[in-house]
C-alpha cells in the first residue's frame, strides 16, 4: 500500500498538485508525512459531533449524581 502511496505522491509532485490523505493514527499519519503527503486529515465531522456529545453526556451524568 505505501508504494501506492509513494507513486501517488509522485504523480502529485509531477502534475503541481497536494498529496493529502485521511489520517488513521500518528503511526500512519508519520509514515504517510515520510512518503511526501502534505496534507493530513484527522477525523471527521461526525466524530467531531460524537466526541463533544460524549463530553456533554458525561458533564450532564455528573451533574445529575450530584443532585438528591
Amino acid at each position: 500500500m505505501f508504494e501506492a502511496i509513494g507513486r501517488i505522491v509522485a504523480a502529485c509532485r509531477e502534475h503541481g498538485k497536494i498529496a493529502a490523505s485521511a489520517s488513521l493514527g500518528t503511526d500512519y499519519s508519520r509514515a504517510l508525512l515520510d512518503l511526501g503527503v502534505q496534507l493530513l486529515v484527522q477525523g471527521s465531522d461526525m466524530g467531531f459531533v460524537r466526541r463533544g456529545m460524549a463530553e456533554d453526556i458525561r458533564q450532564f451524568r455528573a451533574l445529575a449524581q450530584g443532585r438528591d
